[in-house]
């Protein structure tokens, strides 16, 4: 698959996870604001991977998705479809994936606001991810104004509305 071809595939991935996201109960009470689901758009980087408009909130917000995927477990998966057959030993891939992304800078005038989704290739329940983030979270939440998780549910992690 080409790089062009590649990226709209993340693209229309990024979308259909940002759709469900946004129906979530946990969004819709803890953001206060809905988004206007016609206005979502996804813009070339280095601007966030999805830029909308909220009700209740003035200009756009923008959201950057990232996927705590365990790289064993998507090369076992690769493997598995074309046939093989693999054994893997895994751990949780979140605090490494959430640091990369911290590191990381956006080009935007927006608000922005980071997404870690689970789509199936971590192990790891809700509770063991929100261990690993939360103490780097409370050190350094990057750029992000609020951080959320969805996994087998949806949580608000950041602001920590617990602390």
């Amino acid at each position: 698959m080409n790089t062009e071809a590649t990226e709209a595939v993340k693209k229309k991935r990024e979308r259909l996870v940002f759709k469900t996201f946004i129906e979530t109960k946990t969004f819709i009470e803890k953001s206060g604001s809905q988004i206007i689901s016609e206005t979502v758009e996804s813009p070339e980087p280095p601007e966030p991977d999805i830029v909308c408009f909220c009700q209740k909130k003035e200009g756009k917000v923008a959201f950057e998705l990232v996927e705590l995927c365990a790289e064993d477990i998507a090369r076992a998966i690769s493997a598995i479809s074309k046939g093989g057959l693999i054994y893997i030993r895994t751990e949780d891939p979140s605090r490494d994936v959430l640091r990369a992304k911290l590191k990381e800078r956006y080009q935007t005038k927006s608000p922005v606001e980071l997404l870690c989704y689970k789509a199936g290739r971590t192990v790891s329940p809700d509770t063991v991810i929100l261990e690993e983030i939360r103490p780097i979270i409370d050190m350094d939440n990057g750029q992000f104004e609020r951080i959320w998780l969805l996994g087998d549910q949806c949580h608000l992690v950041w602001p920590r509305a617990d602390a």
